[in-house]
């Protein structure tokens, strides 16, 4: 995983990194698209994963792995809540 954008609500109700094993991208809802390559996973809606491989299931989420080789590096990534 090089990065992960939560589609489905504000990042300070996700928990943050505290599921993480290392530092990565965690994008909000509002972060920059799928096709950006800034992230290689993406947490979403059941019927939203689009061309993405999905990896787990919760409820009406699911964790989809993005059909991307890896991502490209965000220098203007912030690591604080917005």
């Amino acid at each position: 995983m090089c990065g992960l954008k939560v589609e489905t609500v504000h990042q300070a109700w996700t928990g943050g990194y505290s599921y993480f094993h290392r530092k990565v991208p965690l994008y909000p809802h509002n972060g920059p698209g799928r096709g950006s390559n800034r992230f290689s996973h993406v947490i979403t809606r059941e019927g939203y994963e689009g061309a993405g491989t999905a990896v787990a299931r919760e409820g009406p989420l699911v964790l989809v792995k993005l059909p991307i080789a890896g991502c490209t590096p965000d220098p203007g990534y912030s690591w604080r809540l917005p």
